[in-house]
């Protein structure tokens, strides 16, 4: 219909959260998500696969935004935009 915004699939907001998380670890100081991964106790494939935009569980958003000291709104605020 005209007028209407396209709704983004789930696969977009991944992505756009892996980018976020990506730019996130990069502001941290962090220039690879091996050395982010290893000092926030996580498996590095894990993490990198969640800067590749793969399918994030709702426990494992939280503990990301931790890390970043932000809240869960915050990580995923303006990503369907």
């Amino acid at each position: 219909m005209a007028g209407q915004k396209e709704i983004p699939s789930p696969q977009d907001y991944y992505e756009r959260l892996g980018e976020r998380l990506k730019t996130l670890r990069l502001e941290a100081g962090f220039d690879s998500a091996e050395a982010f991964a290893i000092h926030h106790k996580m498996g590095r494939t894990q993490y990198l696969a969640y800067e590749r935009g793969k399918d994030l569980q709702l426990s494992t958003i939280r503990r990301l935004a931790r890390f970043h000291k932000i809240t869960p709104d915050e990580l995923l605020r303006g990503l369907g935009s």
